[in-house]
């Protein structure tokens, strides 16, 4: 384990990135890089899904209240007279 500057993160001083010392330089960064583009890949997938995720929950949201305000401005009951209190 090696600590780096942390360029990506502003809050982050330094970072952890794991070596292999059995391995030449050129290795060790090609697996960072990798890793680094894998966990970027996935961070933007994550965001998509939660942002479609928000919208479809927004659609639902918004079909239950027009459904309550449709419901509820209809008459639950006919407007006309009582035949047993018509004399």
């Amino acid at each position: 384990m090696i600590l780096l500057p942390n360029l990506d993160d502003e809050e982050a001083e330094f970072k952890e990135v794991e070596i292999d010392i059995k391995t030449k330089a050129f290795m060790n960064a090609e697996r960072y890089y990798q890793e680094k583009k894998k966990m970027e890949v996935k961070e933007k997938k994550t965001l998509e899904a939660s942002h479609q995720a928000l919208k479809l929950a927004e659609r639902a949201a918004m079909s239950e209240i027009t459904h309550v305000i449709v419901v509820s401005s209809t008459p639950s009951h006919s407007p006309r007279k009582n035949k047993k209190f018509m004399h």
